[in-house]
């Protein structure tokens, strides 16, 4: 619905398409350091480069030494960029995540996610995987 912001959509649209990868890739780091948790954004830069397995073997170290909300943050990582790409789930995850953490950081990926979802229902070509 309009009035939800969809930040696995601001995750994904923010470091690889439109006007503002770079600002996108920057927020994303950002809202992963303030949630103490710099290797989401390793895996976020590398994820292209490595086999699923290795990453899997990241978000469960990850998910071994974090809190609940933190944690959450993660599973929804997993379920954006797994082989299921569940996106719903994803969405869900960072939602409940949000509660508490990196307001500001999230914010801005939200303000972000607006502007991505107005430019793809203006511009019909754009890539949607």
């Amino acid at each position: 619905s309009a009035g939800r912001f969809n930040l696995g959509r601001v995750l994904y649209e923010g470091r690889i398409t439109t006007k503002e990868p770079e600002q996108g890739l920057s927020l994303i780091r950002d809202a992963a350091e303030c949630l103490y948790l710099p290797a989401v954004y390793w895996i976020l830069k590398h994820e292209a480069k490595l086999g699923y397995s290795q990453t899997n073997q990241r978000y469960e170290k990850l998910l071994q030494e974090k809190s609940p909300c933190e944690m959450e943050f993660v599973w929804g990582l997993r379920c954006q960029y797994s082989e299921c790409r569940d996106e719903d789930m994803a969405i869900q995850y960072y939602e409940q995540s949000v509660r508490g953490y990196c307001t500001d950081a999230f914010l801005q990926l939200v303000a972000i996610g607006s502007k991505l979802n107005e430019n793809e229902n203006n511009s019909p070509e754009m890539q949607s995987n």
